[in-house]
């Protein structure tokens, strides 16, 4: 959805989605310090190389062709950069919120434990903690 409708999230609701990285100044905007942010990062060389196995098609060729303008440089050298660009700009976005927390899928199930607790979830939390064990979508 486009317009306000992209971000008009209902009370509670969970978001996760890495185009949100592009919506920071709106986000600011309309939730400010009132939301509970989650900076999810995966380590960099496995993150790298599975933009790589992509980068015909998706948000680095966009990087290359639209924000590079097409230069001819590598492109190890142009995911990295895009993932750098990304992550500052998500480290300065959250660098006044009072609640968030830095989540890392290498230790997925310690970092959703933190995220439980810190969010006042209610349920199952090792049947929650078991689908960190399924793996989805591979490539």
């Amino acid at each position: 959805m486009a317009g306000n409708a992209r971000l008009n999230y209902p009370q509670n609701h969970i978001e996760a989605d890495n185009r949100l990285s592009w919506f920071l100044g709106r986000l600011e905007r309309i939730y400010g310090d009132d939301a509970f942010y989650v900076h999810l990062t995966r380590n960099q060389s496995d993150t790298v190389e599975s933009f790589l196995k992509r980068g015909h098609f998706g948000i680095i060729k966009s990087w290359r062709e639209g924000v590079y303008l097409d230069a001819d440089n590598d492109s190890r050298l142009l995911v990295e950069d895009y993932l750098d660009t990304v992550n500052e700009n998500i480290r300065l976005f959250l660098q006044n919120k009072s609640r968030q927390m830095h989540f890392r899928l290498e230790h997925a199930k310690t970092d959703f434990s933190g995220f439980w607790e810190m969010i006042g979830a209610e349920g199952n939390l090792e049947n929650a903690l078991a689908e960190w064990d399924v793996a989805y979508n591979r490539s």
